[in-house]
């Protein structure tokens, strides 16, 4: 019935988001409110860490069935429990699977698991969260290719990407110089200075990454949702506190999707 009361909701996203915001909301909350004002019928999704599918399902259900989603999930455990969770909650046929990571080379790489956290699986070994006192590192073999070489092997390119790759995700920027100029999609990316700094770059560096494409206007995420004048500072090492989402977009083409965001 839940799943049943989820989809209903998700096929009407003005009233799931009047919902949602009369709620004592967290940053869950506050991500389904960006996907449910951000994400259209039609539209392209790239679901980049998809980890289970915490969010796949609702991005399939916002797409519809002219839309698509493709979930991108590295892990071999964890891309078993992505295509179990999808399998059983999905309801349109829109969601394409792809155990790969994206990052800047085509190619294969090491994911490391801190004891079993498939949450915080990540290309670089970390010191905070799950890994502070871990026990055990597993590693992982990995597929890896790049939004530019995916995209150009799909009928349409992405309207909009959702990437959380625990500090990975200027990596897969770098991966993508084409798809962010000539197509220009809505990012949606998990900042956390504890990550990025062990990938050797600071959270100011996505937005000096991304600017030069056109991107000008900026929500941070986290327990509310806030547009940010000043994104440089907000992304500052000494303002940055944790971990933050940040919608990316262009004023020009992305306007009308995010004029109710707050």
């Amino acid at each position: 019935m839940r799943e049943k009361v989820k989809f209903f909701l998700s096929q009407h996203p003005l009233i799931y988001d009047r919902i949602l915001r009369l709620k004592n909301r967290k940053e869950y909350d506050n991500e389904r409110i960006v996907f449910l004002n951000a994400v259209r019928k039609g539209d392209t999704v790239f679901d980049v860490g998809a980890n289970r599918g915490i969010h796949t399902v609702l991005l399939s259900n916002l797409a519809g069935p002219t839309g698509a989603v493709h979930a991108f999930e590295p892990v071999p455990p964890t891309f078993a429990k992505l295509i179990e969770n999808v399998s059983s909650k999905k309801r349109f046929d829109n969601i394409k699977l792809v155990n790969s990571a994206v990052g800047d080379s085509i190619g294969t790489i090491t994911i490391n698991m801190p004891d079993g956290d498939d949450g915080q699986a990540s290309m670089a070994k970390h010191d905070a969260g799950s890994w502070k006192d871990a026990s055990k590192i597993s590693t992982f073999s990995c597929a890896v290719t790049t939004l530019d070489a995916y995209t150009a092997s799909v009928p349409k390119p992405p309207d909009f990407i959702k990437c959380d790759v625990e500090g990975a995700e200027l990596l897969t920027l770098r991966g993508g110089k084409e798809v962010l100029g000539r197509h220009a999609p809505m990012l949606f990316l998990e900042i956390c200075k504890e990550w990025t700094r062990n990938f050797g770059y600071a959270p100011i560096d996505v937005l000096k990454f991304i600017k030069p494409y056109g991107y000008d206007t900026f929500f941070v995420v986290d327990d509310g949702i806030r547009r940010v004048v000043n994104p440089e500072q907000a992304l500052d090492e000494k303002t940055i506190s944790g971990s933050i989402d940040l919608l990316c977009c262009i004023s020009k083409l992305h306007r009308e999707r995010v004029i109710n965001l707050r």
